[in-house]
């Protein structure tokens, strides 16, 4: 909180940003503040490019010189802060920069280094503060946050929510919020992580971490969110888990693999699964790995003549996948990687099966309502008329 309230407003520096024709121009600075070469204010030309950055006065614990720069700064924040800065500037002005050493900090700094930060003129600044004899001292983070935040809250939320409560005392109004600066600075790091996916390193270089540690301990994750964020990852590392074999049988390293494999037959994974098994022999599909590169399918299936030095094997029994029928194929590799095209193919002929029950169904009874038909024309001495239907529905 108290890094908002010293942000400089730019108002001695040597150019102002203003706001004209919906973006962000620069002027130079005509106000008798303005200092040749300063450039101190919260909203930073940036870089070549032209992108507007941030420039934050102080540190995140302000007992130590020094500020930083961030480089984001969204046009529509940029434009109320020219506005907050030209408000000040027209109905709380000052005559000159206000020196650090004149503002009677609530926590102990060195004086020396007060004296080398300068003088600023303050975006956020208390014309009724008695801490500063010029009544230009910036607003403090008890004045803005720990009263005038609960009371805001209050006012502004919507019927039933607990944003902030309200405390009737004897001779004042009071009120009171569990949101406090650094809860949300803490919730907003958080969200930012886990739920927005944004990079570490990015967070840490807006809220001005030193560290990469610092961010990942400001990040709060519960239970149920660790729980489910494992979950997911656990899902993605089987879905790339495809991707790893092939890099694997690339460095000629695929029995590395073998613990999360399986086959019909154990003797071909003793086989194929081995640095000396030629890379190019593995083709890969959604339902599992033939090292046979797709060509044996003739004599995938059982053993037709069992011997040491050469057996004979029939081919792979067709089924719905016809004559390339793998998952019957004793050549035949799979493992939870692959789970997903083996539910695909199973949901497949599982449909497949129902319509075909179905239709099954649907011909039973119409080959018995037939029947009937028949029987009673039979008993009647007529002539049953439709006895080439009933052939084509028995046939």
């Amino acid at each position: 909180g108290q890094q908002i309230c010293w942000l400089d407003s730019g108002e001695g520096d040597e150019f102002v940003p203003v706001w004209r024709d919906g973006k962000v121009h620069w002027i130079k600075n005509s106000s008798q503040l303005a200092t040749r070469k300063r450039n101190q204010g919260f909203i930073q030309k940036g870089g070549n490019d032209g992108e507007l950055s941030a420039y934050i006065t102080t540190n995140k614990t302000g007992k130590k010189l020094g500020g930083y720069e961030v480089p984001f700064m969204p046009e529509d924040l940029a434009c109320w802060i020219i506005q907050l800065r030209e408000w000040q500037s027209k109905y709380n002005p000052i005559e000159e920069l206000t020196p650090w050493t004149q503002i009677k900090l609530r926590q102990k700094t060195h004086k020396d280094i007060l004296k080398r930060r300068g003088k600023q003129a303050f975006l956020f600044r208390d014309p009724a503060s008695i801490t500063c004899n010029e009544k230009v001292s910036p607003i403090f983070p008890t004045t803005t946050f720990t009263r005038t935040l609960p009371a805001l809250l209050f006012h502004s939320q919507r019927p039933g929510a607990d944003l902030a409560e309200k405390i009737e005392k004897k001779n004042s109004v009071d009120y009171k919020s569990q949101f406090t600066p650094h809860a949300l600075r803490v919730s907003l790091i958080t969200a930012y992580i886990v739920d927005g996916r944004a990079p570490i390193a990015v967070i840490s270089k807006l809220v001005g971490h030193s560290s990469l540690v610092m961010t990942i301990y400001y990040t709060r994750v519960g239970a149920s969110k660790m729980k489910m964020e494992m979950a997911a990852a656990e899902k993605r590392a089987l879905e790339e888990s495809h991707h790893r074999y092939e890099d694997l049988i690339l460095q000629k390293k695929i029995e590395e693999a073998r613990p999360e494999l399986i086959a019909t037959d154990r003797s071909i994974m003793d086989q194929c699964l081995t640095p000396d098994w030629p890379s190019g022999a593995f083709q890969f599909m959604s339902i599992g790995i033939c090292p046979m590169s797709g060509n044996k399918c003739d004599e995938g299936g059982m053993a037709l003549v069992e011997r040491k030095v050469e057996a004979q094997y029939a081919p792979v029994p067709s089924g719905y996948l016809g004559t390339r029928n793998c998952p019957q194929c004793r050549f035949f590799i799979t493992g939870p990687a692959f789970l997903g095209g083996l539910s695909a193919i199973a949901n497949e002929i599982i449909l497949e099966i129902n319509v075909t029950r179905n239709e099954y169904h649907e011909l039973e009874e119409k080959r018995q309502t037939l029947d009937d038909e028949r029987y009673d024309a039979e008993s009647s001495g007529q002539v049953f008329g439709k006895e080439r239907t009933l052939k084509k529905i028995t046939s």
